[in-house]
């Protein structure tokens, strides 16, 4: 049961990003059609998924929605003047009870599903490890369950609790913002001044701080 809340709180810091990053891309984008052979860091790329249970829309296996905005199945570019922008359809779980229907996202054998957005997911990952890691190949962010921030502020508790949710995307944020800069730092020439790259973690940390600002409220 508490991997299953874990994964909740994982998609729900997930779909935050993902709309952060839809609503930058396409900003992006806009500016760079205007200039002459501009390349597109996040383009949409197949990949394919590991779970045989991952379904996109579409087919005829019973699912049911586990994230309103997920990346599998997402269609469109990144929008800009003439092109379509992404849009980010419900991610499905193979489910026979479920309403839904679906068709294989990924696993062996089966078709490869879209690379859009970024994932989120807990991880035991050790006590000396950094709180979390950026894996660039399937753009997905790890939070460390077992560094000890994280893990004095999960306690013996729910990770519904508040001290454990506002860690949780706190730690998600940073990563993001980090790795956001450092696949664009991949770019010739997109970063023309060291301190470049640092402006633009700031920004992406506010950005993702104001998104956050309703964990801080009093109930």
């Amino acid at each position: 049961m508490a991997r299953f809340y874990l994964a909740q709180q994982a998609s729900e810091i997930a779909r935050l990003i993902n709309e952060d990053f839809l609503e930058f891309s396409n900003r992006l984008a806009k500016t760079r059609a205007r200039a002459l052979g501009a390349t597109d860091a996040f383009r949409i790329e197949p990949r394919g998924g590991n779970n045989d249970d991952e379904l996109v829309h579409g087919g005829q296996i019973a699912a049911r929605i586990v994230n309103d905005e997920g990346s599998a199945g997402a269609t469109g570019g990144l929008g800009g003047d003439a092109g379509e922008p992404r849009n980010l359809l419900p991610e499905l779980k193979a489910d026979a009870s479920g309403e839904e229907k679906g068709k294989p996202a990924g696993g062996k054998g089966k078709t490869p599903r879209t690379r859009g957005g970024f994932d989120v997911r807990f991880k035991e990952m050790g006590p000396d490890e950094h709180r979390a890691m950026y894996r660039a190949e399937d753009r997905t962010i790890y939070i460390n369950l077992e560094h000890p921030q994280v893990k004095t502020a999960l306690g013996s508790g729910s990770s519904d609790d508040p001290i454990f949710r506002r860690l949780a995307y706190e730690v998600a944020f940073a990563e993001y913002a980090i790795a956001l800069t450092m696949e664009f730092a991949q770019l010739d020439g997109y970063y023309l001044d060291p301190e470049d790259p640092i402006v633009d973690i700031r920004n992406h940390l506010n950005r993702l701080a104001r998104k956050g600002a309703h964990l801080y409220a009093i109930s």
